[in-house]
């Protein structure tokens, strides 16, 4: 997870042996998430290839392309359960986690920031995925995973003004909208 291996099991083979016991959650998105970690515990060699394969559709109307909403709450879960079961059994891994935590958190305050009024109405999470973030911010800046414009976006979490890079965003997309037509 993190800087070479990712959590989404779309994109790799397994040996069924590893998920013996381990089922998806049903009925949740992201259910990849607490699954992936559990599975990569159970693996004895993980191979890399770095290269794709396959292509994938991004749907402009997809869960991965949305605002928040109360379904994503179960990030938070996700992201406690992975910490658990790092800090338990892989505490060599801490720093691949802290990178985790900073992408997703960041995802989901920038989420939050794009819906109106989203701050106030997913307050507990804000406030969770903030403070996670700017826990886990210091730390990550070592991790060289990240790409600059994951770093730029970073910084500007950190320095609380993610409100106005997805206000730009939102700005920049909706003059995209009035180009092509």
């Amino acid at each position: 997870i993190g800087s070479t291996i990712d959590e989404s099991a779309c994109d790799k083979v397994f040996r069924k042996e590893l998920f013996d016991g381990i089922c998806f959650p049903k009925g949740e998105i992201n259910e990849d998430l607490p699954v992936m970690p559990l599975v990569f515990s159970r693996s004895n060699v993980i191979i890399h290839v770095g290269q794709s394969f396959y292509n994938y559709f991004q749907n402009s109307g997809s869960i991965t392309r949305s605002g928040y909403s109360p379904k994503m709450h179960v990030y938070v879960e996700h992201l406690k359960s992975i910490e658990v079961l790092v800090k338990n059994h892989f505490p060599e891994i801490e720093d691949v986690l802290t990178a985790l935590n900073a992408r997703y958190c960041s995802a989901m305050l920038y989420r939050i920031y794009s819906e109106p009024n989203g701050k106030k109405i997913y307050k507990d999470d804000y406030e969770w995925f903030k403070k996670s973030f700017k826990k886990a911010y210091p730390r990550c800046l070592k991790h060289g995973c990240f790409a600059l414009k994951t770093k730029l976006l970073f910084a500007c979490q950190y320095m609380s003004i993610g409100p106005l890079v997805s206000f730009v965003n939102n700005v920049r997309k909706e003059i995209r909208k009035v180009v092509k037509s």
